[in-house]
């Protein structure tokens, strides 16, 4: 089944270059944690916030994989980003020591292992982590392919891992898959198709997969939540035209969301309804927001 975007590109981008208006303003609160650049993955109710932040670590001043609990701030691994965190795992993607590639990661503290994904010639991008640690996402081959991978943990009666069962994910017909967001509501993300073109897709668990096409624009779904998804379109003549969105069960109409002048990412659906993500200011620095309803 295939819907389109092409009326949600009517409200979108008739807001895309306007000023915020004030109502629009008082439906957001900014997050930097008190730092320059703060990239927003998302907020867990025992973990706090986490994603990627820049600030001093050790007596150097970079980009940190992060996440934030009550009990002070826990940095994971350099030049990363946290993508998902709970009691068990906490998983998201860093550059390698090299700086040649950027790898996957997944940590499990109680047994202390630290397992890095590499199937990717430049990027292996870890974007979601289920109940069961089971991590998904995507890489990169060196024909500017995309595939995507959902890789299960198997673990010792000690709760240790074994080893990992690798699965592969496509989107029928699609000549690259990335899967953007992977929770227990299922997963979602972009693709390509034989025209060249990107559209998006969800696929709850126990549903159909379904499709979302924008004319002359593309479109990548990156927060899922229990009855609503989240993502943005891309247009223009080097796609460099970008603005969020939230689409919701039961036939109401699609809302624009935009935060940042350089751009709005949504990352997390809060059982709230709110929205988590990131925005750029006009320096081209990051920050993160909540979106209240």
């Amino acid at each position: 089944m295939k819907r389109t975007l092409q009326a949600l590109a009517l409200v979108v981008f008739a807001v895309a270059s306007n000023p915020l208006s004030s109502a629009q303003q008082a439906h957001w609160r900014r997050i930097d944690l008190g730092s320059s650049s703060l990239t927003l993955n998302g907020i867990d109710p025992v973990f706090g916030p986490f994603g990627e932040i820049h600030t001093q670590y050790n007596g150097a001043l970079g980009d940190y994989a992060f996440y934030d609990p009550a009990s002070g701030m826990q940095i994971v691994a350099p030049a990363g980003a946290v993508t998902a965190v709970s009691a068990q795992a906490v998983a998201g993607s860093y550059t390698s020591r090299s700086g040649f590639d950027i790898q996957g990661f997944q940590w499990w503290p109680k047994s202390n292992q630290f397992f890095t994904f590499q199937p990717g010639a430049f990027a292996t991008m870890i974007t979601g982590q289920l109940a069961d640690g089971t991590v998904e996402g995507w890489y990169d081959d060196f024909h500017f392919k995309d595939y995507s991978f959902i890789d299960t943990p198997v673990l010792d009666s000690s709760g240790a891992v074994l080893y990992y069962i690798i699965h592969t994910f496509a989107v029928p017909n699609a000549t690259s898959t990335q899967i953007l967001i992977a929770n227990d509501y299922g997963r979602a993300g972009t693709f390509q198709g034989a025209d060249g073109s990107w559209s998006g897709f969800v696929e709850r668990n126990g549903g159909k997969l379904v499709t979302l096409s924008l004319p002359k624009g593309a479109v990548s779904i990156t927060a899922l939540g229990a009855d609503c998804y989240a993502g943005f379109v891309t247009r223009g003549k080097n796609q460099n035209q970008q603005q969020a969105f939230e689409r919701c069960d039961g036939g109401h109409a699609d809302v624009p969301i935009r935060v940042g002048v350089g751009g709005t990412w949504i990352k997390q659906i809060l059982p709230s309804g709110d929205l988590v993500g990131y925005a750029q200011d006009a320096n081209g620095n990051n920050f993160g927001f909540v979106w209240t309803r």
